[in-house]
């Protein structure tokens, strides 16, 4: 497993190259066409670490950018957004 750590709108990766991503920051329109972009299909996006009304609004940029399936759950982690690319 490779971790990289560094700015979720320009991501150094070629296209459909990973298989999942995690962030802790709410997705913005950028950010979410950079992660469908690196994505494999069927890769999911993970975020953790924000107020559940950022995560609802994280969900439409990222069903806006093409993902499926956007859910907000909460567990004993505190709420996350799971989304995947199709």
């Amino acid at each position: 497993m490779t971790y990289l750590v560094g700015e979720s709108e320009v991501l150094p990766l070629p296209d459909e190259s990973v298989d999942a991503v995690r962030t802790m920051s709410p997705p913005n329109a950028s950010s979410s066409s950079e992660f469908f972009r690196v994505l494999r299909p069927g890769g999911q996006v993970s975020v953790g670490g924000s107020a559940g009304s950022a995560l609802n609004l994280g969900a439409g940029m990222l069903t806006e950018a093409g993902f499926v399936d956007a859910a907000v759950a909460s567990d004993d982690g505190g709420p996350s957004l799971v989304a995947r690319k199709p």
